[in-house]
């Protein structure tokens, strides 16, 4: 029986390990410029929806493989599956704007028959922002690090993504 995809691209760039849920948030923040307590507080929740609180409470991390099966955070409407829209969007000098990428997440979730967008595709929205190097004053990323980043590959001018840093840039979001 072959391995089951890891469907975000975060995650999938990085791999980080599942033996604990703190090795799970140290490699993160090693790999991936995540804040340790964001990536604690992520898994966590993650873990207690996925596999139930006491697995959660006992550091358990979370089951990448299975990340389509936890309630209110999985989500159909993924960037990954239509590559083409973001072709579309890109402006003439090779970026994409965060405006972009909320209308594109849009027109994903209204062809995938979403009822709404959830707050987990918002926050996707958000991650693959920052996590190919999107820069919030500008609201431009360039669109080659965007599809760097959903191939599942890391991106060398990802910036920080924290708490702070994914409100600044859902402040900019009208969803």
């Amino acid at each position: 029986m072959s391995k089951k995809e890891i469907l975000c691209p975060f995650l999938k760039a990085y791999e980080p390990t599942t033996s604990s849920l703190w090795q799970f948030a140290s490699e993160l923040q090693a790999k991936g410029k995540l804040g340790r307590l964001e990536g604690l507080l992520i898994g966590f929740d993650v873990v207690r929806k996925q596999q139930g609180a006491w697995k959660a409470v006992c550091g358990t991390a979370p089951d990448l493989y299975r990340l389509d099966e936890v309630p209110g955070i999985s989500h159909v409407d993924l960037f990954q599956k239509y590559p083409e829209k973001l072709d579309a969007a890109a402006a003439e000098d090779g970026t994409i704007a965060l405006d972009d990428l909320v209308s594109i997440k849009k027109e994903i979730a209204a062809e995938e028959k979403c009822s709404e967008i959830n707050e987990a595709s918002k926050i996707e929205t958000g991650l693959i922002f920052l996590g190919s190097g999107g820069d919030p004053d500008t609201g431009k990323v360039p669109l080659t690090s965007v599809k760097k980043f959903l191939s599942g590959n890391p991106v060398d001018d990802q910036g920080d993504i924290t708490f702070s840093s994914m409100k600044k840039v859902a402040d900019k979001c009208t969803w």
